[in-house]
């Protein structure tokens, strides 16, 4: 985990056109920080209409942010 510093307001207004003031400041910080996946369990605002665009990272629920890990992961397996 890595905890990234609050966007400018001028970067979060993109991303309070798709979601609430909150849940913007977050998935802006996110993709700030150039995550490689955003892992969350509000699947009702994070993968609402239009959000995905907001980004160049999946959004996706543990099951699937797992799946990706393990899949990111392989290539060091010995």
């Amino acid at each position: 985990p890595e905890v990234a510093p609050n966007p400018a307001t001028d970067q979060v207004t993109p991303f309070l056109q798709k979601l609430h003031k909150g849940d913007a400041t977050i998935l802006c910080a996110a993709h700030l920080a150039k995550v490689s996946a955003f892992v969350t369990w509000n699947t009702r605002d994070f993968m609402a209409l239009g959000v995905k665009s907001l980004v160049d990272f999946p959004i996706v629920v543990p099951a699937d942010g797992l799946k990706l890990f393990r899949k990111w992961i392989e290539p060091f397996s010995v």
